[in-house]
């Protein structure tokens, strides 16, 4: 397992830094170094680098020893069987963290290469030609597996935290917190998983600034929702469906007055305003928007996935308040409601409040036409807009928040290219 050998203490590289962010108690584990010596050598690469033994090594040095006895690493292979043999042999060592895991992993990833280049499953490999400086897919996965069970985590496990690391390195501001957040934790999966959600709503914001094409029909404003909504004529919208922002640091009441007020405008004769609600507020209002609108009844939307437990109350939140309201009396072209209604989990990874489609669907199939104008003012990633078109409804939309703005293009733009698409297969199948 590696040639024996001894360095001075200056002579092992850190590359300027070590794999350790955080070296723990060095002084306990100087201490049993004294004791009964360096039971374990540090670890080095053929070039002199630290692989492994970043503790031990400060340790030495803090005891004024100049030299000291290494292992010379010539491949990944030997090196495994070393931090194997001791992760749990050692009771002074402090195990690495997912960052540190991850600086480590990069030192190694040389060694792991250039075992990986040799062989595929065992002999040299004649079939797959390489690039300069990038392995063919099928050893990139045996390199990402094999420094995983070097650093005692899963190959997947070990990919997805360089993923999080180096997003921290190349935008500290947006994902420093992630890399904490991670070694506090000292799991990978939360902070990765949140990492993809950002990355894909800015490519979605990519792809929708590249080529911004929304469905037939649907349109989205930016901007504060009392302004944008004059837009809308008088009496041209059959159903307001939306989640009005609710804030617990200011009052939400005025805005559900502006949007009653505003819908008794641009609503239909018996269209209707179907607004989420808070039970904090709810019975407040409900008699703000009764001057404007005829309420028509209390509906619920229940949730069949995860479920929120409001601690303060100890209550186990199982569905959602809408609010229904009309422009004088329902009209009678449209169809009976059910008032609870099943949803589905929404994709939180849209933006925190982001609603299913299951139950805005369900509500514009029963209370409008095909061709109507569904409106949200409210529209956060586009669900209401979605699910209106899908239905062959008009829709019309709002957001304030400019990045939720941006990325309701980016959904609505998707749809109307998958739509393309399924029309365009549709239209091959028949000809064919």
């Amino acid at each position: 397992m590696g040639r024996r050998s001894s360095m001075l203490v200056d002579d092992i590289i850190l590359d300027g830094h070590g794999s350790r962010t955080d070296l723990g108690d060095v002084d306990s584990l100087a201490a049993s170094i004294e004791r009964v010596g360096l039971l374990h050598p540090i670890v080095v690469d053929a070039d002199g680098r630290l692989v492994a033994g970043e503790r031990r090594l400060e340790a030495c040095r803090r005891l004024g020893k100049r030299r000291v006895p290494v292992t010379v690493v010539d491949n990944l292979t030997e090196l495994a069987d070393i931090l194997i043999a001791r992760r749990d042999e050692n009771a002074c060592r402090k195990p690495l963290t997912p960052s540190e895991a991850v600086a480590l992993g990069r030192i190694m990833e040389p060694l792991a290469k250039a075992d990986a280049a040799k062989r595929v499953g065992g002999r040299p490999s004649r079939k797959q030609p390489q690039t300069e400086g990038k392995l063919p897919s099928v050893l990139q996965g045996r390199v990402r597996d094999a420094l995983g069970v070097a650093l005692g985590m899963s190959g997947r496990s070990y990919e997805k935290a360089r993923a999080v690391v180096s997003a921290a390195e190349e935008d500290p501001e947006a994902f420093g917190n992630l890399v904490a957040e991670m070694d506090r934790a000292g799991k990978v999966d939360h902070a990765y998983k949140l990492l993809r959600r950002v990355q894909q709503r800015r490519e979605a914001i990519r792809r929708a600034e590249a080529s911004p094409v929304l469905p037939e029909g649907i349109h989205v404003t930016h901007g504060d929702f009392a302004e944008q909504i004059k837009e809308l004529p008088d009496n041209s919208v059959s159903l307001i469906f939306c989640d009005p922002p609710y804030d617990s640091a200011s009052d939400p009441l005025p805005i559900y007055e502006k949007l009653a007020q505003e819908g008794a405008r641009v609503l239909v004769p018996g269209g209707s305003l179907m607004c989420y609600a808070e039970r904090f507020v709810l019975f407040d209002v409900q008699p703000l928007m009764r001057k404007h609108l005829t309420y028509w009844w209390l509906c619920g939307v229940r949730h069949t996935g995860k479920r929120t437990m409001l601690r303060v109350y100890r209550v186990v939140v199982n569905m959602k308040m809408l609010l229904w309201f009309t422009r004088g009396h329902r009209r009678r072209d449209t169809h009976p409601i059910a008032d609870l209604v099943d949803s589905t989990p929404p994709d939180k990874g849209l933006h925190p409040w982001a609603q299913s489609t299951t139950e805005a669907g369900y509500f514009i199939e029963h209370l409008t036409q095909p061709g109507e104008l569904v409106a949200d003012p409210f529209c956060g990633s586009g669900t209401t807009l979605i699910a209106g078109a899908k239905l062959g409804r008009r829709a019309w939309g709002c957001e304030s928040d400019l990045e939720r703005y941006q990325f309701a293009i980016a959904r609505l733009g998707a749809e109307a290219e998958n739509e393309g698409s399924a029309s365009a297969t549709a239209v091959a199948l028949s000809a064919g």
